[in-house]
Order: structure tokens, then sequence, then C-alpha cells
């Protein structure tokens, strides 16, 4: 392998890494250049390096499309104000995960087609619709609805097209163009005209617009207050083994185990890595919990992330000093893949721990509102039952 060929791979990681950072605040940009990276990364390493596709490229995009998709779904909890297309963002999510870990486990490839990847384009709808609209408005049958549509309609027959029939979109493109470039450009044609008279017919069966086109999603456009999201975080602190902690453990175990299979040189058992990132992700949720209850919170998600980083490395080392040899010890196999490690779960564990709170807060909001509902059902059919 060049240098060149080095400067290629890590300037292509690196923005696969950087780019999803971007979507807590602005969702539609941040997921879409995030897809974008991942559908020409292999097409540049074959077109500008001399090793072509790597032999460890299947598990390594693989790896990296969980890496954004697990930061969008942190980012529903903070943005999405729908409840129940929140709660569908999870299922599908957690779905794909178990999917991708699956294959990772077997290298069978009709398990990604079993687990196909709505998750993406669920939340790309979902986006799409709040640059314009208010989510909250939209009915759970709708919700539902789209979901189902882009899992049949689309994601399982991409799925087959991609790792069942082994077929690349950029070489069919280019395999097209070779064979009749005019059937292409044709096809191009027909697309833009189809584009066209698809936003003719939304733009006049659409409900007016709640605000002006906007990609960014500020403190002020949410529908929770600062006070209303520390009181959720405070509540959260109280109390440990709970619902939220088991969803927490469960996606950085499974992220964990992903990467494991990617990075080069970690020879842990499945159930060991498992067992120790489980374990580190408690003691370090069990620290920032009584930081909380003590009137200490960071400022901003960067210092926590390295607030989390220096809790979750000590959690490491403190587990191989105090426990060498046993079930729960970790080795990574080097210091690269112990800081990636390390990063990795304490950005995925700051995120949490940072867009929880929004989540909750809303879900108290939306209990209460359900109950007022109850009850003014309840006098409305007193009231008739009384007319009557």
């Amino acid at each position: 392998m060049t240098t060149q060929d080095l400067i290629i791979f890590g300037v292509i990681m690196l923005g696969r890494l950087i780019a999803p950072l971007f979507i807590p605040r602005f969702p539609l940009p941040g997921v879409l250049v995030s897809m974008v990276l991942d559908a020409v990364d292999q097409t540049i390493f074959q077109t500008y390096t001399t090793v072509g596709t790597p032999d460890w490229y299947q598990g390594y995009d693989k790896a990296f499309d969980i890496y954004y998709l697990t930061i969008a779904f942190l980012a529903t909890y903070r943005n999405w104000e729908n409840i129940v297309a929140f709660s569908m963002s999870r299922f599908l999510y957690f779905f794909r995960l178990i999917g991708v870990v699956l294959f990772e486990s077997t290298g069978a490839r009709a398990l990604l087609l079993l687990f196909p990847n709505t998750f993406e384009y669920f939340f790309i709808t979902i986006e799409a619709v709040r640059t314009r609209w208010n989510v909250k408005k939209m009915a759970p049958v709708l919700v539902v609805l789209i979901a189902f549509a882009i899992w049949v309609f689309i994601k399982v027959p991409q799925e087959y097209w991609i790792h069942i029939a082994k077929l690349d979109f950029t070489d069919a493109v280019r395999s097209a163009y070779s064979n009749d470039p005019t059937l292409l450009f044709v096809l191009i044609v027909v697309i833009l005209l189809l584009a066209v008279a698809a936003k003719r017919i939304l733009s006049q069966s659409l409900p007016p617009a709640d605000w002006s086109f906007r990609i960014q999603v500020r403190e002020a456009d949410l529908d929770v207050t600062p006070e209303e999201v520390a009181a959720a975080r405070a509540r959260a602190a109280s109390r440990f083994l709970d619902e939220d902690l088991i969803t927490k453990v469960s996606m950085v175990i499974l992220v964990a185990v992903i990467f494991s299979h990617v990075l080069p040189g970690m020879d842990i058992g499945p159930f060991q890595l498992m067992a120790g990132i489980g374990s580190v992700v408690i003691i370090s949720t069990a620290v920032s919990e009584w930081l909380v209850r003590k009137g200490h919170s960071a400022p901003d998600t960067a210092v926590q992330f390295l607030a989390m980083f220096v809790i979750n490395a000590a959690a490491i080392a403190g587990l191989a000093f105090l426990l060498p040899g046993n079930f729960l010890d970790l080795d990574f196999g080097s210091l690269g893949n112990y800081i990636f490690m390390v990063g990795l779960i304490s950005l995925l564990v700051s995120l949490y721990d940072r867009f929880q709170p929004y989540y909750a807060a809303r879900l108290v909001k939306y209990h209460a509102e359900r109950e007022r509902r109850k009850e003014i059902e309840a006098k409305v059919d007193a009231m008739m039952a009384a007319g009557d």
C-alpha cells in the first residue's frame, strides 16, 4: 500500500467519522452527506488506490454505516416531537443493528435482507417533513404506513440489489452508459419529470407549512424548555436500573461488537467483549448520575465527551488491573484500538446522556396530554348521557 493509498483511506475514514457529528444539529444534510460518503468510498478506492477494494471493506462499510445511523438515532431523542415516530425509529434502528451483528458473526448476506436498513430512509423522510412541518401533528397511522412502505417497496429491493445480487450502483450506471448512453439519458429525464409531477401533486395536497424551510434544529425550535430537560435529567439520575440504562448498554455493546470485527488485532470473544463493555457503560453511568445528583453537569457535549472519555478509560484500566485474566478483562490488541474504542463508547454514551432527557421530558407531557384528553372525553360522554 503506497503513501497515496494511506492518505486516501485516511481522508475517507476521517470524513465518515466527522460528517455524522453534524446530524444532531443539521439532521437532513448531515445524514445525506454521510450517505454520499458511504456510496462513493468504494468507487474512490477502486479508482484512486493501487489496492482497489480491500478485503476488509465489507466489514468496515457496515461498521461505519452503523456509526452514522447510531448518531442519527440518538439525534431523534433530542429532535423528534412525535412520540410514535420516535418509537418506530427506535424499533427500526435496533432491528437493523441486531441484523448487522448477526451478519458480522456469521457472514450470511441474507441476514441483511431479512433485517433491512429501513431506519435510514424513515429518518430521512421524517426529517424532510420537519423542514417545513411540525411532525408532532402526524397521525400514528401515517407514521406506520411510511415505515411499512419504505420497508417493503424501497429497502427490501435495495438490500437484495446490494447484498444478494451484489451489484454496485456506480458500476451499474457506468455499464449502462457504456452500453447505451441514450437510454441512461432518457431514464434521467423520466426521473426528473416524475419528480416535478410529484412536487406539484404534493404542493396541492399537503397542508400549509408550519414554518419556512429550515435544516438546522436549534434549541429554541424544540418543544421542551431547558427547565423541563433539566428536571428530566434529575429524575433519570435519581434511579439507576431502568429501561434507559438497558437501552444504552444494549446500543453500545452491539455497536462495539460490530467495530471489533473491523479493528485489526483485536482478539476478544464476543461474550467477553459484551460483558466488559457492558460493565464499563454501567460504571460510567453510575459515576455520571452521581455527579448529576451532586449538582454537576457538563456545559456542552464536548466537555461531557472528554469527561466520559476519562471515566471510561479509567474504568477499563481498573477492570484490567483488578480482574486480570477475568471474563470482564478487555484486551484491544493495541493502543490505537484502545483509544478508538474508548472514544467510540464515550461518544455514544455522552450523546445518549445528553439527548435522552429531551425525550423523557416530552414523554411526561405526552402522557399528561393523553390524560387530559381522556378526562375531556369522559366529561363529554357524561354530558351526552345526561342529555339523553
